[in-house]
């Protein structure tokens, strides 16, 4: 005597195997995306500029400023590291005073009270493949 087992499959469950390798493929191939290049420069681009009232720290009332730009860096490193790692107190974002007097854009001098002093821009580093930084500071 002897036994055969025979299978039979539907199309139901033909379907649901369709619809299943369907489902794998586009989840897969939405996973493999080119990594975006760009130069290992940063670019900087000028957002916007804001003036507002406050007080400073004895209480007066005065002006403040408020500068935001959009930046990308294409090899995710950008920035200076901080003093406490290198033993160096370096800047690397620095800016121009100027005054509108009798309608004309004239530079303040150096001993200007008023100047803005230097400023740095906190080091970031970006791990993995994908090496690109974009964001913006204000």
């Amino acid at each position: 005597m002897v036994f055969v087992q025979k299978h039979y499959v539907t199309v139901e469950i033909m379907k649901k195997a369709g619809f299943l390798i369907t489902m794998i493929i586009l989840v897969l191939s939405g996973s493999c995306t080119r990594i975006q290049q760009l130069p290992p420069e940063p670019s900087i681009e000028y957002m916007n500029f804001t003036v507002f009232d406050t007080l400073d720290i004895l209480g007066n009332y005065c002006k403040g400023g408020r500068l935001k730009f959009y930046f990308e860096d294409g090899d995710g490193n950008l920035g200076l590291a901080s003093p406490e790692d290198t033993g160096l107190d370096t800047t690397n974002l620095f800016f121009t005073l100027y005054r509108k007097i009798n309608g004309e854009m004239v530079q303040v001098a150096d001993d200007d009270n008023m100047k803005p002093s230097s400023y740095r821009i906190p080091y970031m580093d970006r791990e993995g493949q994908n090496k690109i930084l974009r964001g913006t500071f204000t």
